[in-house]
C-alpha cells in the first residue's frame, strides 16, 4: 500500500505576540505558542497553608496546565492538574501530624510548543501573565 502525503500550505512568520486576555487565532494564520510566563513565586517560611503553584493556559476555554508543581504539608492529600493523585505521610508519623513538612512534587502538565489553528482561542490563565505566541500566516 503506497500513502501519499501532501500539504495543505506553506507557513510565513508574521509576528510575534503576547497574549495576556482572551484573543482568538485568526482566519488564515496559525500560532505557535513557545511559552507561559509567570511571576516569582516564593514558599511560605511558616505554617501550615502551602500553596499551589501550578501554571494554567486558557485553550478553547479549557484550562490546560503547563507547569505543574505543588506543595503539601505532611497528611495533606491533593490531587494535581494532570490527573495525578498523591498522599505524604512522613515516616514515623501519623497522617493527621500537624507537623508541617514541606514536600514538592511536580508531574507531566502539556509539553510547549504547543500549535493551534484559526478559530482557537488562547488566554493566560492561574498563575501565568502572559503567553509568548509566534503566528503564521497559511500561505495555500
Amino acid at each position: 500500500m503506497c500513502l501519499s502525503l501532501r500539504a495543505q500550505g506553506n507557513l510565513q512568520f508574521n509576528q510575534v505576540k503576547l497574549v495576556t486576555a482572551l484573543e482568538t487565532v485568526p482566519a488564515g494564520k496559525v500560532w505557535k505558542v513557545e511559552s507561559a510566563l509567570s511571576g516569582e513565586e516564593r514558599y511560605p517560611t511558616s505554617g501550615t497553608t502551602l500553596p499551589s503553584n501550578s501554571r494554567f493556559i486558557q485553550v478553547n476555554g479549557a484550562a490546560i496546565c503547563v507547569h505543574e508543581e505543588h506543595v503539601a504539608t505532611t497528611g495533606v492529600g491533593f490531587n494535581g492538574c494532570c490527573g495525578g493523585g498523591f498522599w505524604m505521610n512522613n515516616v514515623g508519623m501519623s497522617v493527621n501530624s500537624t507537623t508541617p513538612v514541606l514536600v514538592q512534587v511536580s508531574a507531566q502538565p502539556t509539553k510547549l510548543p504547543l500549535w493551534l489553528p484559526s478559530g482557537a482561542t488562547l488566554a493566560a490563565g492561574t498563575k501565568v501573565s502572559s503567553i509568548s505566541v509566534l503566528e503564521f500566516n497559511v500561505i495555500p
